[in-house]
């Protein structure tokens, strides 16, 4: 998003400010990203011009950024500012709006949330792949893992076999990926889901491609195109991530099993 904010004071000083910010929950790091917007914002706003420039990456886990412009701000940092702040309201309650205060105990609330969910699921998939991926789903090796999603390479898939070249949305050689997510509309339903999804590279859009003639009605303008998905419930009511217990790990294991399984005999079909 990007944000124009200008502000001028009674004794004349004039501060004209820009900020370009993104903050997609659910979402990581593609295709670099964020090179791409430093390169941007230092071609367009030069120091010589009197611009000073403050990269910010924001994360929930600390992940460390590809390109070196950026410093990382975690959410748990973030958290731990707002409960400073909380705690500084308490002390002198006549000073602060109750509402006010309300409203940032739920966004610490809120952040807490995000943080423990999204760390759990990744872990729970980083232990999931090391006990059950080679002996249960030995076609498949992971690409890429994330605080919200786990790409799997299916290597039964010989008809979308890796190109030659790289290109498309991630920039690399791969034209379609098993996905197990837990993103952000999963996590409202308390569900996790399976999908067959393809990647915007060339060799996938060509008119010729076996991409097109399986799946003709996929347009040419996405990034990524779901062609399968099987979702299944993981919680029930009020139930969470950091709610699950190691009796529950067995649950979340067994409906794993489950979905790939399931997705993998309609791929067959």
């Amino acid at each position: 998003m990007c944000e124009r904010k200008e502000i001028a004071y009674k004794f004349g000083l004039y501060i004209s400010s820009r900020q370009y910010r993104q903050n997609k929950i659910g979402s990581s790091e593609h295709s670099n990203q964020i090179a791409r917007y430093a390169d941007f914002i230092e071609k367009t706003y030069k120091n010589e011009d009197g611009y000073t420039k403050v990269f910010i990456y924001l994360t929930p886990n600390g992940e460390i950024p590809s390109d070196s412009h950026w410093n990382i701000l975690r959410y748990s940092d973030i958290r731990d500012i707002t409960d400073a702040r909380l705690q500084y309201m308490k002390k002198f309650p006549s000073n602060f709006d109750s509402k006010i205060i309300e409203l940032i105990r739920d966004y610490k609330d809120i952040l807490s949330y995000v943080i423990i969910s999204e760390l759990n699921f990744q872990n729970r998939m980083k232990s999931f792949n090391s006990e059950f991926l080679e002996k249960d789903f030995p076609d498949l090796e992971v690409a890429k893992i994330t605080p919200y999603n786990v790409l799997y390479r299916d290597k039964s898939l010989t008809q979308f076999a890796s190109s030659n070249t790289s290109g498309g949305y991630l920039n690399n050689t791969d034209l379609c990926y098993i996905c197990v997510k837990s993103e952000s509309e999963q996590q409202e339903k308390g569900s996790i889901e399976a999908s067959l999804v393809f990647t915007n590279h060339p060799d996938n859009l060509a008119s010729i491609s076996t991409f097109r003639k399986a799946f003709p009605e996929a347009g040419e303008k996405f990034r990524w195109y779901t062609a399968l998905r099987v979702e299944k419930q993981l919680f029930t009511e009020n139930e969470t991530f950091e709610m699950m217990s190691k009796e529950t790990d067995e649950k979340f294991n067994s409906i794993l099993k489950e979905l790939i399984t399931e997705l993998k005999e309609e791929i067959n079909l």
